[in-house]
């Protein structure tokens, strides 16, 4: 019986001891599931928030991006509000633009975040052994996509477009220019794109050179070595500092057709005179218009056609019927004294061989019709001179090859056509005309619309302060000099607006 007993107690003995290793290997898997549904659930948690957060920083850089805004910062500052901030600890938000890796790789019109962020795990510790952090990590990529309508040049006033030169915005003495409700933008990569020199500006606001509501470069801006001692820069450029190492934009019209040669029609019918006088105006082809009229004539009517050459210096008015004016191998020229007024609406005039010259004291008013040219200048110059005057022109003035000189005290209005292919483009200066646009003298100018002069330079000189363009000004360089002031009024609503670089949508990618 008692080695009966022994043998019983020695089995509970056995049996207790497998009960205890049963049970801690059961508190293990107890352990581990526990880990799994805490710190897994944590870790999906973790890793839908750090993808949340790179999802909404990437459509704020993308958002920024089509705002001509700090795409870093906006990215920064989005994953900021969802919990991950760049300058804690254990926390990287990197911002590309364009991205560095995937299938848009280098595409500026992207922007690519990549947020990682740490969180210290509970159980999983107990289980490894190891105390360190686990870092979740997510990667998002959204598009600014440009649509073929709606303004162009991403809310800039100013945009130069050479993409490598130095002072490709130079202002050498006190020329001021400002933009009012957009920003400048320069595409140049050149540590010099922006060069300012001599004094304070007159006529911007505190004596600056450049102001806006955002100054961008690509490249870099270049102050002499005095302003820095002697001077202030941030009185220079405002805002100061300027937004430098931006993503390169192009040129948000470089699909813009150029206005087409038209057909030569029929040579135009006699000019009608209003009155007695018994001149001959128009012989050869060529017209010309002189003064010594108003004893005779109470004016003149003019037809579309083929001209050799038109010249108009009357003293008395002259007026254009609509149509097409075809000079084919002159210039055309409107000069004379203030009581010359020439006027018509729905003209277009085509200059094949010649100049056009706008000059003396004569008055102007012409407007274009449906194609919206007015001004079609093949290979000759265009120039606006001459003083005690009003001059309104409507429509678009395009130039191929040859300079465009604003000059005088006289008083000029431009308008960019309002409906066609070129509604809101006022000045195109032709894709291989590396001339200048000029604009100086003292009188009151008001050009309205966009100032396209893609391998040119617009240059603004002279001391008058009554310069001033309602919509923008796109060129391949900028030249401020003089003491006069250049306003840009920059407009949404008057600018061209068929390029690809105008209102956009955000969408995501990959």
């Amino acid at each position: 019986m008692k080695k009966r007993l022994g043998f019983m107690q020695g089995s509970r003995t056995s049996e207790s001891g497998q009960v205890i290793v049963l049970m801690a290997l059961l508190l293990v898997g107890l352990i581990g599931a526990a880990a799994l549904v805490v710190d897994g659930g944590r870790a999906y948690s973790e890793r839908r928030s750090v993808q949340n957060a790179a999802d909404n920083a990437a459509l704020a850089g993308a958002l920024a991006l089509c705002q001509s805004s700090d795409v870093t910062a906006a990215g920064r500052a989005s994953a900021a509000q969802n919990g991950f901030d760049n300058s804690a600890s254990g926390v990287t938000v990197v911002v590309n633009q364009p991205p560095l890796s995937g299938p848009n790789s280098g595409d500026t019109e992207y922007v690519e975040v990549v947020i990682s962020g740490q969180w210290q795990p509970g159980f999983l510790q107990v289980l490894s052994g190891d105390s360190g952090p686990i870092t979740s990590a997510a990667r998002a990529v959204a598009r600014c996509i440009p649509s073929a309508g709606g303004p162009v040049g991403w809310g800039n006033g100013v945009i130069a477009l050479n993409p490598s030169n130095d002072n490709v915005v130079y202002g050498p003495s006190s020329g001021c220019l400002q933009v009012i409700g957009g920003g400048v933008f320069v595409d140049s990569t050149n540590a010099s794109a922006m060069y300012l020199d001599g004094g304070d500006g007159s006529g911007c606001p505190g004596g600056a050179r450049i102001v806006a509501d955002w100054v961008q470069l690509v490249g870099g801006v270049n102050l002499p070595s005095w302003v820095i001692p002697y001077g202030n820069p941030s009185q220079w450029i405002k805002p100061w500092p300027p937004q430098t190492g931006q993503a390169p934009r192009g040129d948000p019209m470089a699909t813009l057709a150029t206005p087409a040669i038209p057909a030569q029609p029929a040579a135009a019918l006699a000019p009608t005179i209003t009155g007695s006088c018994t001149t001959t105006l128009y012989s050869g082809g060529n017209l010309s218009i002189p003064t010594g009229m108003s004893w005779c004539s109470s004016g003149v009517t003019i037809y579309p056609g083929t001209y050799r050459s038109m010249n108009i210096s009357s003293d008395v008015p002259v007026t254009f019927q609509p149509g097409l004016y075809y000079v084919s191998h002159g210039d055309f020229t409107l000069a004379g004294p203030s009581t010359n007024r020439p006027s018509g609406s729905g003209v277009s005039i085509y200059v094949a061989a010649g100049n056009v010259s706008i000059a003396s004291s004569s008055q102007v008013n012409l407007s274009s019709g449906s194609s919206g040219v007015l001004f079609h200048v093949e290979s000759g110059n265009f120039i606006v001179g001459g003083s005690g005057s009003t001059r309104t022109l409507a429509g678009l003035i395009y130039v191929k090859s040859g300079p465009i000189t604003i000059d005088g005290s006289s008083s000029l209005t431009t308008t960019a056509p309002t409906s066609g292919p070129y509604a809101g483009l006022g000045f195109f200066m032709g894709r291989g005309n590396a001339n200048d646009l000029t604009v100086t003298g003292a009188g009151v100018l008001s050009m309205t619309g966009t100032i396209y002069a893609p391998n040119g330079r617009i240059a603004s000189t002279g001391s008058g302060s009554n310069k001033t363009v309602n919509g923008q000004m796109i060129a391949n360089r900028f030249y401020v000099t003089g003491g006069g002031r250049l306003i840009v009024n920059y407009d949404d609503d008057v600018v061209f607006s068929g390029g690809s670089g105008g209102s956009s949508m955000i969408e995501f990618s990959e």
